[in-house]
């Protein structure tokens, strides 16, 4: 994959982590490269390109045009908004590299100037003209006024601590240990059926954060942590309740069952495969859960 660090080098655009930002033909444009390490499905370049407001007439010509060229714009999908224009890049089975990018903006922008729509000059909060500075909403770059980015950002931390101030209940988290708990069954199941199947502890995870929000439970700090910790837990306390429910099948104890080394063999194998795809369960959902924390971002 070729990432937009060698982007940005080869265009002569400003870098910043995992994001490129540069001015094409007129037009302020972001590329970001979005990284995941548990799903190659989330890997993949977003282009932003900020507009002054888009007519609802020029919106739907402009999604016709990229429907019918989307093969050659290399789109997974994309999005017509207001003030811009966002599309994900679609690098599955072939690279996207800086001539890539160059043709997708040529493409682009010659069907922007047709439809008469102009780079985003004006205050992306108040809209008004002679724009002093930038600013960055999660990550994508917009002219601004500095004292409208100011209040933005003022208003935005009041609004992250009300949010993260509001604690979740005994209610959310006790529904996120049932969503646990039934997800680890299709792995009870397998195993009680003499299929040692760790990979399906990786679900156990996502059942839990589901059950939590059912719960009525909403993203904050704290949550991924606690879910993580719920979610090994359980995964863990599996193996031993598996156990348990042989002795008892067979009249026997907990010990007694461990006791014969070719049973204590199995157990510490199923405790450390069930736990590690558990943990790669949990590293996979804990992203998800960050993602859905109150996460814009105003610089």
């Amino acid at each position: 994959m070729a990432f937009v660090k060698k982007i940005a080098a080869d265009l002569n655009w400003d870098l910043n982590k995992n994001t490129a930002y540069g001015v094409y033909k007129g037009f302020q444009v972001t590329l970001s490269q979005n990284v995941s390490y548990t799903n190659s499905q989330n890997n993949f370049k977003l282009l932003s390109i900020p507009l002054e407001p888009v007519s609802a007439e020029a919106a739907g010509m402009l999604q016709n045009y990229v429907v019918a060229n989307k093969k050659e714009l290399r789109f997974i999908d994309f999005a017509v908004e207001k003030h811009m224009f966002s599309a994900r890049l679609n690098e599955m089975f072939k690279q996207i590299k800086s001539e890539h990018v160059i043709n997708i903006l040529d493409l682009l922008i010659k069907e922007f100037q047709e439809l008469g729509l102009t780079p985003k000059t004006t205050c992306v909060y108040c809209n008004e003209e002679e724009s002093d500075t930038f600013t960055y909403i999660n990550g994508i770059k917009f002219p601004a006024h500095d004292r409208c980015k100011q209040e933005a950002i003022r208003k935005h931390e009041e609004t992250k601590k009300e949010i993260e101030g509001e604690p979740n209940g005994m209610k959310s988290y006790v529904a996120g240990i049932i969503g646990a708990v039934i997800g680890v069954i299709p792995y009870a199941i397998g195993v009680w059926f003499g299929w040692y199947i760790g990979l399906l502890t990786i679900i156990t995870g996502f059942a839990a954060y589901k059950g939590f929000q059912m719960g009525g439970g909403h993203a904050v700090k704290s949550t991924k942590y606690i879910l993580s910790a719920i979610t090994l837990a359980v995964v863990i306390l599996s193996n031993f309740g598996i156990i348990e429910f042989i002795a008892i099948q067979y009249g026997v104890s907990f010990a007694d069952v461990l006791s014969f080394q070719e049973l204590r063999d199995i157990f510490y194998e199923m405790l450390a495969m069930s736990a590690l795809f558990g943990l790669i369960g949990v590293i996979a959902v804990f992203v998800k859960i960050k993602r859905d924390e109150f996460n814009t971002v105003i610089e």
